[in-house]
C-alpha cells in the first residue's frame, strides 16, 4: 500500500510523492534551511537503501498514514514458548 505525500525538495517541491508504506524504516521532521537562505518545516522519511525523501506533510499526517496503511495494528513483543516438562516416572504402589 503507498502513502500519498506532497514532495518538499526544491527540484520538485509542490508534487505528489507515493512512497510504499512498508519501505519506511523511519521518520522524523526538523527544520531546515535551502541553500538560497529560506527556511522551511520537512518531513524526511527514511527508506533504504534508496535514501531519505523530504515532504511538506507534518510528522504527525505521515505517522498517520504509516498506521492507517497497516491496519492500524501495533506490533505485540512475542512471548517465547514454554518448554514442555519432562515425564516423570511414577513410583508403583506396593500395596
Amino acid at each position: 500500500m503507498y502513502i500519498k505525500l506532497t514532495n518538499a525538495t526544491p527540484a520538485h517541491k509542490g508534487t505528489p510523492l507515493a512512497i510504499r508504506q512498508d519501505m519506511v524504516i523511519s521518520v522524523h521532521h526538523n527544520t531546515i534551511v535551502r541553500d538560497d537562505g529560506t527556511v522551511e518545516p520537512v518531513t524526511f522519511l527514511h527508506c533504504p537503501p534508496h535514501g531519505t525523501w523530504e515532504a511538506q506533510d507534518s510528522f504527525d499526517s505521515v505517522v498517520q498514514q504509516l498506521n492507517m496503511a497497516t491496519g492500524g495494528f501495533t506490533v505485540a513483543p512475542v512471548e517465547p514458548e514454554a518448554k514442555p516438562k519432562r515425564a516423570t516416572r511414577v513410583k508403583a504402589d506396593p500395596a
